[in-house]
């Protein structure tokens, strides 16, 4: 990939600084996500057990952990259990057995941090019911992160910390890769206007604060990154500049960030294969081997 112009810079830090200053956090969606990519770097695991019931401090302002064992933690002596709530307020506890007595139970959807998530009777466990794609892109920036706080001693558990992580976190993963999306975004469009650099900036534009890819620019979500990985794994297969593999590698995590691509990949691997013609054969295959890693890397996870 050549190396960012000055314009192309202007465009990515301008795209950056905005996405940054209007961080959405705090809902089930980003929280869930959050919770997973905090498992993985502070624990070594998926499951977010561990992550989803807080009580306040009130000596600390620390946000106390409550870990979970089979949907259900003890706090102040008292066992309680989390249920699933119905239309007419009835409880079902989540575990799937007989909560037993002396036991409180709880609408998980009033006391966890998110309600995005699954829970897996055989192991006990919870986990965002999300394709793990945007937790994995999270996770550099949350591992150097948490190590350089835990260098200086301070509580990824405060409230504050905790907030201020998320937002570090969205802007170091979403907010990125958006950023430099809409480079490559430029750059397409800069290929399509016959490289002309006025209306390539202007479409730039019209996509990045006109469209829903503003937004979900803020969050900590999949949406942009599917986008984008999509995005680079068309301009990778440019006939101008074919890099196959890279392609495939860029599609690969597009499905591993959202399964929905998986059509998108189909169609990227027919241009792939057809596009220019005469029919692409070794380039369809080298694509083909680019997705392999990210199918691994799925199928890993989920075991």
């Amino acid at each position: 990939m050549p190396r960012l112009t000055r314009l192309e810079l202007v465009l990515f830090l301008t795209v950056l600084f905005v996405f940054a200053y209007f961080h959405q956090g705090g809902g089930w969606n980003q929280n869930s996500r959050f919770a997973e990519v905090r498992a993985m770097v502070e624990e070594g695991r998926f499951a977010i057990d561990n992550f989803l019931v807080y009580q306040r401090d009130p000596a600390t302002d620390d946000l106390v952990r409550l870990p979970l064992d089979h949907a259900e933690y003890d706090f102040d002596g008292q066992r309680h259990a989390l249920c699933w709530v119905d239309g007419a307020w009835k409880f079902f506890p989540i575990s799937g057995r007989p909560t037993a007595e002396g036991t409180v139970e709880e609408p998980m959807h009033t006391l966890c941090a998110s309600g995005d998530v699954a829970y897996v009777p055989h192991t006990g466990h919870f986990h965002p019911n999300k394709p793990p794609g945007t937790s994995f892109l999270a996770l550099p920036a949350y591992f150097a992160i948490f190590h350089v706080e835990r260098a200086l001693g301070i509580s990824p558990d405060h409230w504050w910390t905790m907030n201020l992580n998320a937002w570090l976190t969205t802007i170091l993963s979403v907010g990125l890769l958006s950023a430099l999306g809409c480079v490559l975004f430029f750059r397409l469009a800069c290929d399509f206007a016959g490289g002309a650099k006025m209306p390539a900036l202007l479409a730039t534009f019209a996509f990045a604060f006109g469209t829903t890819f503003f937004p979900f620019g803020t969050l900590l979500f999949d949406h942009n990154l599917t986008a984008v990985l999509l995005l680079a794994s068309f301009y990778f297969l440019r006939p101008s500049s074919p890099h196959p593999v890279l392609a495939g590698f860029c599609a690969g995590c597009a499905v591993v960030t959202n399964y929905v691509a998986g059509g998108a990949v189909i169609a990227l691997g027919l241009y792939a294969l057809l596009a220019p013609r005469p029919v692409h054969w070794r380039r369809a295959v080298l694509f083909s081997l680019g997705g392999l890693l990210p199918a691994l890397l799925l199928g890993w996870y989920h075991t």
